[in-house]
């Protein structure tokens, strides 16, 4: 039995979700915290839940039931407000669970730190279709930002955090003396939204923990946040927001940072919303926005450049952003198209896309700091065509970030390359999307015609590299991951893979292409293979990535770098023992191509690395195979004591370098350093010589 005057209580809103109640309650009746009461408010569900809560009332004394009619989350919420006895109060949701620590923690730290809010990071919880669960770690705030005290009213990042007011406590008198509580609007969803802008507006003192603890469920599809059609509640919302604003006499104070939440709101529920509830919303929305411009709430500087065009288009355009955006929600295959600098190309490759068979695409372009008027040719497309979206890099981040850009922004469950300095044949993407689609393969491939500009000497191994070697759909094996090309834009993939892998290009490598191949092929089971298809169009080019890996460049090293993050992949996923042979031939293979093309001058850091990953994974390697370890260190050259005592030095210095333990393996140039190892490295020799040890 709680005392009268518990440290926390705890919310359970609860409808219809008995599936997940169970697992739920046990972790809060377990909380190390026992001094807790446990409020669950049954809002009229129709399934077991009230039971189920009745069940674990009669066993715990702590619980109190609130049964009442179906009248929303909001409602809910508030009575829960009203009847809390607690000092703070922690919301749990009915299909969450959390750590067993968790309101211990949160606890002390209010205390410790005598503020009326602490937050923590969360776990976003998915159920895998291949079986057993998921959990990403979600901090609210970088390791190096929190565990610290934070004025919410002057730091207004924490605006456009994701509004998870379940992975906090607040204290009770903060709440009443405030009167902050939820939007009760029957039939409602999105009250945390509202709920979180009150709170830190009304303090200026928030703890924020670099620790997480409620696990959160994102696969739940009875949760409000999968409705479509509550296209505008959010909008119930923020004017609920700019109410309790005013009253308070702060709006102006927060009104521009209220209009830039917002539109991150408004721009999530719209790309969320069923085709057809989107023209209704965009209308609403931007007259609400063309409203906020002429009271001078809207502060554009606060927007990146990517939002700031959308942002413009539903101030002004409001019909011709709604087609865009139905436009995406339609649309079958994501074609991704990275942009640099290919202004002479890029018309080509743009209207291939525009031409294909099938119309239902989105053209994702990410443009990646491009100089030579690039991005004007894709803005002109844009205004031209719906189905192109543009986005353009701030800085500089090179091939992998750009791919990686196009993959978080796209939105089709399947997802094709194409480089701006290429070219799709019009029935691509309906013959890959039919395949993949129409197979349930996990991967389509298809062939490649290749257009020299340079390399013409490479064309006798080109048709064979860029050939199918197989037809229909096979079951992946080793031979079919060896002799298939490891390019990105020949082939077709299944967004879900993607995802549920956490595949993405390793950015800042060359050859990247061979990284994201082979992680995906070893997580598929099934290819389709389209044989005799040449479907796509490569220009190779003098000055392209693949042209300068026929010359001596320090980038070649990326080659062995790639097979580093490759065996990474594997062991983290336990892949390792089912693709030890694939990963010794590769390793072997990238490691000899790396010595091909690596200046002399650069071989010294190509072995030492290789010395660390053998170092820091060998027994790891030899456990599954013992003879793999040993056949990498014959490929390269043992290591003479002098070149040891560098080697060592070298390592010490990486070792302690903020930049080389945030990637171990990346290749450093460190030039001032070189110079003052190898000074050391002569005084030392000297001194050998003149001790007379040989």
């Amino acid at each position: 039995m709680a005392g009268r005057d518990p440290k926390i209580s705890i919310l359970i809103p609860i409808f219809n979700v008995e599936k997940y109640l169970r697992e739920c309650i046990d972790s809060v009746v377990g909380q190390t915290l026992k001094d807790i009461e446990i409020i669950c408010i049954n809002d009229g569900s129709t399934d077991g839940s009230l039971d189920i809560i009745k069940e674990y009332a009669a066993a715990d004394g702590r619980i109190r039931i609130i049964d009442k009619e179906n009248s929303g989350y909001g409602d809910s919420m508030n009575q829960a407000l009203k009847a809390a006895a607690g000092e703070f109060v922690g919301i749990v949701e009915s299909d969450d669970y959390a750590e067993p620590e968790m309101f211990e923690e949160l606890y002390a730290a209010a205390k410790k730190h005598d503020v009326p809010v602490v937050k923590s990071g969360f776990y976003q919880y998915f159920t895998k279709k291949s079986g057993g669960a998921e959990n990403k770690r979600f901090p609210f705030f970088e390791p190096d930002e929190a565990n610290s005290i934070i004025n919410t009213q002057k730091d207004c990042r924490i605006f456009m955090k994701q509004p998870t007011i379940w992975s906090a406590i607040y204290r009770k008198s903060f709440l009443d003396g405030n009167d902050i509580s939820f939007l009760p609007t029957p039939g409602a969803s999105y009250q945390d939204a509202g709920f979180n802008f009150k709170v830190f507006v009304s303090t200026d003192r928030a703890y924020f923990l670099d620790k997480a603890f409620l696990h959160y469920r994102m696969d739940n599809e009875g949760s409000s946040v999968n409705s479509k059609a509550k296209q505008l509640c959010i909008c119930d919302e923020y004017r609920e927001i700019e109410r309790f604003l005013r009253e308070r006499g702060v709006l102006d104070q927060f009104a521009q940072v209220e209009q830039w939440v917002k539109y991150a709101g408004y721009r999530w529920n719209w790309e969320r919303l069923a085709p057809d509830l989107v023209e209704g919303f965009i209308r609403v929305a931007s007259e609400e926005y063309r409203n906020a411009q002429t009271a001078g709430w809207i502060d554009f500087s606060r927007f990146d450049g990517n939002d700031i065009q959308d942002l413009e288009m539903l101030l002004s355009e409001p019909g011709r952003l709604a087609e865009r955006i139905i436009a995406v929600k339609k649309a079958l295959v994501s074609v991704i198209v990275p942009v640099y600098n290919t202004g002479k190309y890029l018309r080509k490759c743009m209207e291939s896309l525009l031409s294909q068979t099938l119309g239902e695409i989105e053209i994702v372009c990410v443009n990646d700091v491009s100089t030579d008027g690039s991005l004007d040719i894709l803005r002109e497309y844009q205004n031209t065509d719906p189905r192109v979206r543009v986005f353009n890099h701030a800085e500089n981040g090179g091939l992998s970030c750009a791919r990686n850009t196009g993959i978080n922004v796209s939105h089709a469950l399947y997802i094709q390359y194409c480089d701006s300095d290429d070219w799709f044949e019009p029935e691509m993407c309906k013959t890959m999307y039919d395949a993949i689609s129409g197979s349930g393969a996990d991967i389509a491939v298809c062939g490649a015609n290749v257009i020299y500009e340079a390399n013409k000497e490479m064309k006798a191994s080109d048709d064979n590299y860029y050939r199918v070697k197989f037809g229909g759909v096979v079951e992946i094996r080793n031979e079919h991951i060896l002799n298939t090309d490891v390019n990105s834009w020949d082939k077709i993939y299944r967004r879900s893979i993607l995802e549920d892998n956490d595949i993405r290009f390793p950015p800042g490598l060359y050859y990247e292409d061979a990284y994201f191949y082979h992680a995906y092929m070893c997580v598929s089971k099934t290819a389709c293979y389209l044989e005799g298809a040449k479907l796509y169009n490569y220009v190779r080019r003098s000055g392209s990535i693949m042209a300068k890996t026929f010359g001596k460049t320090q980038k070649a090293a990326d080659h062995t770098v790639i097979m580093i993050h490759f065996y990474l992949f594997l062991r983290e996923r336990n892949l390792f023992g089912k693709y030890k042979d694939l990963f010794a031939h590769l390793f072997l293979e990238y490691l000899e191509i790396s010595k091909r093309y690596t200046p002399d001058e650069d071989l010294p850091h190509l072995y030492a690395m290789v010395r660390v990953f053998l170092k820091e994974n060998g027994d790891a390697i030899s456990h599954f195979d013992a003879r793999i370890a040993p056949a990498i260190a014959a490929r390269i050259p043992k290591q003479k004591k002098l070149a040891g005592l560098r080697g060592a030095l070298g390592r010490i210095y990486k070792r302690f370098n903020l930049s080389y333990r945030r990637d171990r393996y990346m290749i450093v140039k460190l030039e001032a350093m070189e110079r003052k190892i190898d000074t050391l490295a002569e005084q030392v020799a000297r001194l050998a010589d003149e001790a007379g040890d040989q």
